[in-house]
């Protein structure tokens, strides 16, 4: 095959993100913000709000006269609450999705309680955890900084904090709350705090005042019809808990998922928002689509690591003939001129638009996206360049080229299909690609991926990300061709979609009493939930 040289690709501005190799992570990212705006794949949980809440409520009303106050100050009450919390969590073996829950307890028999001694790295206000969920102008709106110096509480904020403040209260000794509470002193004897805390403020429950309060932050129904980030939150939480009642069954966050692509629930057509939610399910599609052409791509991605490291291909035609073997194509014959156009022939359907397309997934697996991702997902766990994880990933992109298609016929998806810088791939710049060359062989548009999208594209991002400290690049280009940077194959790339937040909604959703949870009935499984 004629090398057409290196592929230039658009300039890739200065990121620090590590695990997004291709760069195709923030079309993602948007989509689920406009979706679920305010909580991200963490905050599953109430409690951390109230401590943080309670927290800046502490401190506000215990500054009251003070002539000068700090960070400084703030800080240490900080640490000292957080790593108390975590401690009595930690030893009452009840940490699990905890942040801060890996500190490291020092010897002895009095503790300072401060990140230092505990070798703890960040708070749970840090800007991956709870802090942007937490916050007035970004999120649920429990804590805001109107000076720019203190966080301080809502009126919102405020309930939850009084809430685990009478608890505090109630189930501590003087001595005890007087600790936790001072803003200054930050040591306390293992004695006092061992096997007290923990019944006071445990993560496992919730009480019915911070249920209340929180529910009505999460879920705004009222002001769906304005648009603003709590009416979209609030549309999709509202969607799901619709088709769960319609549905009449507890469904895991997978199951449901699936099922929001293909209900749109009866009574949500009956309210006056009805247009709201028609054009929420086309959002919700056009998200799990591009999920699946991510992972699809980054799964070549990662094919490609596992032929460098295993099979010892150097350049881009060795792994265009590896990769027709996979397809049972010989490059050259008639069957790899015509693949292509065969190929997307049969996924385009004489008629039917998006809805007919996912309801085809229920009956017709090749056109089942999620279950073509679960089975890319698996198929990751092998070291080896498998021909399952060619040819699923190739189908996939190809299955996402037709939807691309129907949702640029869709009224509501039409202009959005292509959102996105295109250095990041849009949905629509790839079908743009796959049908500007159906007419070419498959050998050579494999080859155009494998050069441009998969190792011209990783090497550009990982260029703009790499630090004087730290190289993210995970292959390079030597004398003797491609090379690997990895140590073994198994640490080749085993990407899954970007969790969507999905389960964190539903958990909290849970929590404030919203809906049902069943714990899983096997260990790495989800739970399941249901209508209230």
């Amino acid at each position: 095959m004629t090398s057409e040289g290196p592929f230039l690709v658009d300039p890739h501005p200065p990121e620090s993100e590590g695990v997004d190799y291709l760069g195709l992570r923030a079309i993602n990212l948007s989509m689920m913000d406009v979706m679920l705006p305010g909580i991200n794949n963490v905050v599953d949980m109430i409690r951390p709000f109230t401590l943080m809440a309670w927290i800046a409520w502490r401190f506000e009303e215990g500054v009251v006269g003070w002539a000068n106050v700090s960070t400084d100050d703030f800080k240490r009450f900080q640490q000292k609450v957080e790593t108390v919390y975590a401690f009595s969590h930690v030893k009452e073996n009840d940490a699990e999705g905890l942040p801060g829950r890996q500190q490291t307890v020092p010897t002895g028999d009095v503790l300072r309680f401060q990140f230092a001694d505990f070798k703890r790295a960040g708070s749970i206000l840090d800007a991956a955890l709870y802090g942007p969920a937490i916050k007035s102008l970004s999120g649920l709106g429990f804590l805001d900084s109107p000076d720019e110096k203190f966080l301080k509480v809502t009126t919102f904020g405020r309930r939850l904090a009084l809430a685990l403040d009478a608890l505090l209260r109630a189930r501590l000794s003087a001595d005890q709350y007087a600790f936790i509470s001072s803003l200054t002193e930050v040591e306390a004897s293992r004695a006092l705090i061992d096997g007290h805390f923990y019944e006071a403020w445990s993560i496992s429950y919730v009480t019915q005042e911070e249920q209340q309060a929180f529910a009505e932050r999460l879920f705004q129904e009222g002001a769906i019809l304005a648009g603003k980030p709590p009416g979209r939150r609030s549309a999709v939480l509202l969607y799901a808990i619709e088709t769960l009642k319609q549905l009449d069954r507890p469904l895991t966050p997978v199951e449901l998922r699936a099922a929001m692509t293909r209900v749109l629930p009866a009574a949500l057509l009956e309210r006056s928002e009805a247009v709201i939610f028609q054009q929420l399910q086309r959002h919700w599609q056009l998200l799990q689509v591009r999920q699946a052409q991510r992972l699809a791509l980054e799964t070549l991605f990662g094919w490609v690591e596992r032929c460098l490291l295993q099979v010892h291909a150097t350049n881009v035609d060795a792994l265009v003939e590896r990769a027709m073997q996979a397809l049972d194509v010989e490059v050259g014959a008639p069957a790899d001129a015509s693949y292509l156009r065969e190929k997307m022939a049969m996924l385009r359907p004489g008629t039917g638009g998006l809805d007919e397309l996912f309801a085809l997934g229920v009956t017709q697996p090749q056109y089942d996206v999620f279950g073509l991702c679960d089975a890319l997902e698996g198929s990751v766990k092998s070291a080896q360049p498998t021909k399952e994880m060619l040819a699923a990933s190739v189908h996939l992109l190809l299955l996402c080229v037709r939807f691309a298609e129907a949702f640029r016929e869709d009224d509501v998806t039409r202009a959005e299909v292509g959102a996105g810088a295109t250095f990041r791939l849009p949905l629509g710049a790839w079908a743009d690609f796959v049908k500007s060359h159906e007419g070419q062989p498959m050998s050579a548009v494999l080859y155009k991926v494998f050069a441009r999208f998969i190792i011209s594209q990783h090497l550009g991002v990982a260029a703009s990300r790499s630090s004087d400290e730290k190289s993210r690049m995970r292959m390079s280009i030597e004398d003797r061709g491609l090379t690997s940077l990895l140590p073994n194959a198994k640490k080749a790339l085993k990407p899954r979609r970007t969790p969507d937040r999905l389960p964190s909604a539903l958990a909290l959703m849970a929590e404030c009493g919203m809906l049902k949870k069943a714990a899983p009935k096997a260990r790495n499984q989800e739970p399941s939930y249901s209508a209230v």
